[in-house]
């Protein structure tokens, strides 16, 4: 399917993965700790972001749909009703 040659990108959720002891007040770890919540607060408001864009995608596709169907059925009425003047003019030809 399409989605087989997309790869997602994973989450972090640990600050230090290799498992070794840090110090924990120490300056360098502060900012990493800083950096990775402002980066999941960013991450947030960009879900938040594509959750609002996928509602208004959804909202014009439905507009678009009832839309679609009423210009379905007023070509279906124009061909009736040219099919039926069709025969009538066929009709009288073979008349003539």
């Amino acid at each position: 399917s399409g989605r087989q040659g997309k790869k997602r990108k994973k989450r972090k959720g640990k600050l230090m993965g290799d498992g070794l002891p840090r110090l924990l007040t120490g300056e360098a770890f502060y900012n990493r700790v800083v950096e990775f919540e402002n980066a999941a607060a960013e991450e947030e408001v960009q879900r938040e972001n594509q959750r609002k864009q996928k509602e208004s995608q959804a909202e014009a596709l439905g507009a678009w749909k009832v839309a679609d169907k009423e210009w379905q059925q007023c070509n279906k009425a124009c061909n009736e009703t040219y099919k039926t003047e069709l025969g009538n003019w066929k009709a009288e030809r073979e008349l003539a």
